[in-house]
């Protein structure tokens, strides 16, 4: 465990309407062993690095990338082909007969399988790889580094399939587990609990109720639930950088962020949140070609977005994030990293994207 100071957790991603349930399978040993903070207020789900922490990370990157690269993908591959044979399997099962011991039993396995899958995705994640990219763009290029982030690019795009699209987004496979566990508890809190204490209540072993509409979890404290006002109080503090950004983004009309794909556009903005509630198709049917996306983040759920798109902007990010990848294949400009974009933009903005640079500047509000 160590000391929780606010200043020293930099805000990574943010998810609307990730559930507690989500979160509970969702945190692998990854994640639990090392120094992260996830906060849950007002529907949004945040992630926070601890920059000493990333400092490491960064260093394990360059070693998994020079070491470990070639059996991470045979291994990926393995687990990618076991996750949608095992996936198509739960889709087919019929639950609804299962006694309340069996269908306990099968929650817990599915969540199990679906944190182990995460657990493999982890090695994937852009705050891992920083430093890799910027010795990919310096003059030693002969470490090979922009040619492995590339591949290791490929891997996360199929893997995040198994990872998280069939686990989280509208459709997932856990969606009839709570469902059917909905009917027989009576219980209309089900997101708020973990996959093992809804396990529990099917066996009768728990009964009380729960508030995590706001909660902290993170490796300061053991990773125990904080809720009520002692967590209101840690995600104001962690939030206050991150509301000085905004208010400065608002007052120069300027946006900073990572060069993704380089090149420079001018376009309307359209906002499409990252968010697990999200009617993507709705959304993506009132964009226009040419718009500039802005989102928390991207998946395979907004290629189409990205294809209208003429440029991308994105919250979250790094090389290996999925707009900077899809972004590159498409040749559009991207700019990764903003941390506040869908805070401070409007559908509607008129705004520069200059990614050569990383700067968003808004023309015309």
């Amino acid at each position: 465990m160590t000391k929780f100071n606010p200043q020293n957790y930099e805000f990574i991603w943010l998810v609307k309407n990730q559930t507690f349930f989500d979160t509970s399978w969702w945190l692998n040993r990854n994640y639990l062993e090392r120094d992260f903070i996830a906060t849950f207020q007002n529907d949004e789900f945040k992630m926070y690095l601890d920059k000493d922490e990333r400092s490491r990370l960064n260093d394990f990157g360059i070693e998994f990338l020079s070491h470990d690269l070639e059996k991470f993908i045979m291994e990926s591959e393995k687990i990618y082909d076991r996750a949608k044979e095992y996936y198509r399997k739960i889709r087919q099962k019929d639950i609804s007969k299962l006694s309340d011991d069996k269908l306990s039993g099968d929650l817990l396995d599915v969540g199990r399988h679906a944190n182990k899958v995460i657990e493999q995705y982890f090695f994937t994640e852009f705050f891992l790889y920083d430093r890799a990219q910027q010795m990919a763009e310096s003059q030693h290029k002969k470490n090979g580094f922009a040619a492995k982030l590339k591949r290791l690019g490929e891997v996360k795009l199929k893997l995040r399939e198994v990872a998280l699209n069939e686990t989280q987004f509208f459709g997932n496979v856990f969606e009839k587990y709570l469902s059917e566990a909905q009917t027989r508890t009576k219980r209309k809190d089900l997101k708020n609990l973990s996959y093992e204490e809804i396990a529990e209540l099917l066996k009768g072993n728990f009964s009380k109720s729960v508030d995590r509409s706001t909660y902290v979890l993170g490796h300061f404290n053991g990773w125990k639930t904080l809720t009520g006002n002692e967590a209101d109080k840690m995600i104001s503090q962690l939030e206050r950088n991150m509301n000085d950004l905004e208010s400065d983004a608002r007052l120069s009309k300027i946006l900073m962020g990572q060069v993704a794909s380089k090149g420079r556009t001018v376009g309307r903005v359209k906002i499409i949140p990252f968010d697990l509630n999200m009617d993507y198709l709705k959304e993506i049917a009132q964009m226009k070609n040419g718009d500039v996306l802005v989102s928390g983040s991207t998946g395979p759920e907004l290629v189409p977005a990205c294809r209208k798109a003429s440029a991308i902007i994105t919250e979250e990010g790094g090389i290996l994030s999925h707009a900077a990848i899809i972004s590159r294949e498409l040749k559009i400009p991207c700019i990764v990293g903003t941390k506040i974009a869908t805070k401070v933009l409007k559908d509607g903005d008129l705004v520069e994207v200059d990614a050569n640079k990383g700067v968003v500047k808004i023309i015309k509000k």
